[in-house]
């Protein structure tokens, strides 16, 4: 990636109302991509799109994903959604270092958040995928099983 726009103060940052604003939100915070663990980020994306809300970053995550573990965080998600304004949706992004194309067990980690969502009724924005070369949206064919 080599257009990565400027960092500005969270309530300066242009508005999210599309698939391709929340991408190229992601790509600032991201800033030059390089992971030296995975990791998800996540942040309450309110209606008015201004997404200047605390984002959070969970580390310390297996190679595959745990779907108890997914269902825990987004039942912090449901909980923590019933604080802000209705229409508010959760963006999320899972990182991992190295490179190469989105593998197995990336599959699996959107899979499994996505699953999590819908069991606790977590509305989502599309999951993200980085690592240290890329940064791209999880298409619903990436989360199929034969991917």
């Amino acid at each position: 990636m080599t257009d990565i726009p400027p960092l500005q103060r969270p309530a300066d940052m242009p508005r999210i109302s599309t698939q391709a604003d929340l991408h190229q939100r992601w790509s600032t915070l991201m800033g030059k991509l390089g992971f030296g663990y995975p990791r998800i980020y996540w942040q309450f994306i309110p209606p008015d799109g201004s997404a200047d809300s605390l984002i959070v970053e969970l580390t310390e995550l297996p190679d595959a994903p745990d779907l108890a573990s997914c269902e825990s965080l987004m039942e912090v998600c449901r909980h923590l959604l019933d604080g802000t304004p209705q229409g508010t949706r959760v963006a999320l992004l899972y990182a991992r270092p190295g490179g190469g194309p989105l593998s197995s067990a990336d599959r699996a980690w959107g899979r499994s958040l996505t699953a999590a969502a819908r069991h606790r009724g977590v509305p989502m924005w599309p999951i993200h995928f980085a690592n240290d070369e890329s940064l791209c949206v999880l298409a619903p064919d990436d989360l199929t099983e034969s991917a």
